[in-house]
């Protein structure tokens, strides 16, 4: 069960416009308002697509999405996801999943001014990198998206646990 004391909801900045793109520019991007959430999420898929311990998404509706120079390339490595980078430079930018439809996550780090963007939680933290120390108080939670201490091991979960679909916690009341 979710913590009550969790708000789900990002805080709401306003209806301003942001911007970002690649490394190189040949993507450029804008979203219009506020990020329906921002997460550090620790699952393996994201580190490995990444190179890095941890990744740091935005999530957005599409329709407040729009790419102004060229449209990002796609890869689709595991069913019903596809993942988006510049095909110049090599900058990941987005993941997409049927199972987030009407959601579009961008990797904050590709903000012109990623510091406006703060995560408010931990996701996928039993898949974390062990030895990668994390010392913020944000909650974590699991791959059934039941709250976990910092100090948590993922001594109760198994493999039924890990179909436990995550919807519930991406899809809190708006």
């Amino acid at each position: 069960m979710l913590s009550p004391r969790i708000s789900w909801s990002h805080p709401r900045r306003g209806t301003e416009n942001r911007s970002g793109g690649c490394l190189c520019g040949g993507v450029r991007f804008e979203v219009t308002g506020s990020p329906l959430w921002v997460a550090y999420c620790h699952c393996a898929s994201c580190r490995r697509h990444t190179a890095s311990p941890v990744s740091c998404y935005a999530g957005f509706e599409p329709s407040r999405v729009r790419f102004l120079t060229a449209t990002p390339a796609t890869c689709k490595l595991s069913p019903g996801v596809a993942r988006s980078f510049c095909n110049r430079c090599g900058t990941p930018l987005t993941y997409e999943s049927k199972r987030f439809p009407g959601e579009i996550h961008f990797f904050t780090g590709t903000f012109d001014e990623a510091e406006q963007l703060e995560p408010n939680r931990h996701v996928f933290w039993h898949d974390r990198q062990r030895g990668f120390e994390v010392h913020d108080p944000l909650s974590r939670y699991g791959r059934n998206s039941s709250r976990h201490g910092a100090r948590s091991r993922s001594t109760g979960c198994s493999l039924y646990a890990r179909e436990i679909r995550l919807e519930a916690f991406w899809r809190r009341p708006r």
